[in-house]
């Protein structure tokens, strides 16, 4: 999974790739990544041209999203309060990530839908949310600092789509899919295909906070079959993935200590 914000994936393995080929994914297996591209081929013949973004103003899953927002916030507001804080991006996925200025930060909130204590303690009711949304897999809070810019870069897999949230996002922070300007406020959902160039820049002053998300494709019944089985070897096989969980709960409890484990009372 890569983001606009990020070329980390939750999906992946967090390798930015080059100038000249701007990939993430690329430390997974070699045979992995051969499987992966035959299933993005697939996955392009099966589908046919589509919008990107996706148009999710008719998605019910959408709109009770957005309409959590308050609450959203509010448990970011007391992950805040209690002075803890998120890894760099680069800690988590173990490299680079392609911010050319700034600072990124993440954490772990799910994982193949499993919860990834100790920091997924303290989002309990926006986890719920997350998982109401049909085909979620894997999900993070994504923090930019003030002046950070993650240029045009794309995703090596098209089984996911990649869903972002806004929890506070500033004037001067945004997003392009495929060149094309897309704005993302508080309580605005995006989904997209990654595998297209994107982009992401936080000139402002303050954070900028999103939720960051792999969906999976909505496919029809044999495509989707046979995708789920790629991204089951992707995971299972792919070990920087497969230790990711283990490596953001270490992360956070180094930055935070145990007693930052879960919110009192």
């Amino acid at each position: 999974m890569s983001d606009p914000s990020t070329t980390g994936t939750l999906d992946g393995d967090g390798d930015p790739g080059s100038t000249d080929d701007p990939v993430v994914g690329s430390n997974s297996p070699g045979l992995i990544r051969r499987i992966v591209q035959s299933n993005n081929r697939l996955i392009a013949r099966t589908e046919g041209p589509v919008d990107n973004p996706r148009d999710v103003r008719d998605q019910p899953w959408a709109a009770q999203l957005s309409a959590g927002h308050d609450t959203i916030s509010a448990e970011w507001a007391r992950f805040v309060a209690a002075g803890l804080e998120l890894p760099l991006a680069e800690d988590l996925f173990g490299g680079p990530q392609g911010n050319e200025s700034g600072t990124w930060r993440t954490g772990l909130l799910l994982v193949r839908r499993r919860r990834c204590p100790p920091l997924a303690n303290w989002f309990p009711r926006t986890i719920d949310a997350l998982l109401a949304v049909p085909g979620m897999s894997s999900a993070m809070v994504s923090v930019f600092g003030p002046d950070t810019e993650l240029p045009e870069h794309r995703g090596d897999n098209a089984g996911g789509l990649r869903l972002l949230y806004g929890i506070s996002c500033p004037e001067g922070s945004g997003h392009s899919v495929a060149g094309v300007p897309v704005e993302v406020s508080d309580g605005d959902v995006l989904l997209f295909d990654d595998t297209e160039l994107h982009a992401a820049w936080n000139r402002s002053a303050e954070q900028r906070v999103l939720l960051l998300a792999d969906v999976a494709r909505p496919l029809p019944t044999v495509a989707r079959l046979r995708n789920e089985s790629v991204q089951f070897l992707r995971h299972h096989l792919s070990g920087p993935y497969r230790h990711l969980a283990g490596r953001s709960g270490e992360l956070h409890t180094g930055l935070n200590g145990t007693s930052a484990d879960a919110p009192p009372g």
